[in-house]
């Protein structure tokens, strides 16, 4: 089914448009309970609608709305790497031991002002695949610097798996996985605009402890500014491997 005849199903279900419009606006997730009290229907009757309707399940639907506002807020902040010092922006960095991690991502050589933009399509595309595909997350949406020059930074965008997905059958999207093996992890507490104080800080431990990095590092982004609208509270780990 297409994307007009698929909207079309769903407008032709009642029931689902006031829930609908209220996932949309709520920063919120909605409990099947409450949310079948909105569409006034059974829990059981509406897990069979929404899937039949909106072809994934209300709590899919719902994590899906989050991510695409987390990319929105991405694109919103013009996310960029800035390197200007603020301790109280970085948490204390260890070195952690960390396993391979399997991802489905978005590889793409990206203006380093077009960052944000470049996100918000990353994010999204890889999420809806994996959820088509039926795969299993295993964690939040993250972004690896692969390598960069003065105006360029080469990356792969997308979410971890519990399992490798295998073929993707899908141009702009790719099987690939995080590293294991040592690492320098911090968390960055704040917005996005200063993502660049904690990547100083962890290299500058790096080299006060005389180790050595090796390959690009990575942001996770642990907190969904839809629950937490306050960039002031938002979480981002940063990892970056060691030789």
């Amino acid at each position: 089914m297409n994307r007009v005849s698929r909207m079309g199903s769903m407008l032709r279900t009642p029931t689902l448009l006031p829930l609908l419009a209220r996932m949309k606006k709520s920063g919120h997730s909605m409990s099947l309970t409450d949310a079948a009290d909105v569409a006034k229907i059974s829990p059981t009757h509406l897990q069979r609608i929404f899937a039949a309707r909106v072809k994934e399940s209300p709590a899919k639907y719902q994590q899906r709305l989050r991510l695409e506002r987390a990319a929105a807020d991405l694109r919103s902040s013009g996310l960029r790497i800035t390197m200007k010092e603020d301790p109280m922006a970085t948490s204390e960095i260890t070195r952690e031991s960390i396993d391979e991690t399997p991802t489905v991502v978005a590889r793409r050589r990206v203006d380093k002002d077009q960052m944000a933009d470049a996100l918000a399509e990353c994010l999204p595309a890889a999420y809806g695949y994996v959820m088509e595909a039926g795969l299993t997350m295993a964690g939040p949406p993250f972004v690896r610097y692969l390598s960069q020059s003065a105006a360029f930074f080469e990356i792969e965008a997308g979410v971890p798996l519990v399992e490798p997905a295998g073929a993707v059958h899908r141009e702009d999207l790719f099987a690939s996985a995080l590293p294991g093996g040592d690492a320098a992890v911090a968390i960055h507490h704040g917005s996005y605009e200063s993502l660049g104080d904690t990547h100083l800080a962890i290299d500058r431990w790096i080299n006060d402890n005389e180790l050595t990095a090796s390959g690009g590092p990575w942001e996770i982004y642990l907190t969904d500014p839809g629950e937490v609208p306050n960039p002031n509270d938002w979480q981002t780990k940063i990892v970056s491997p060691l030789a």
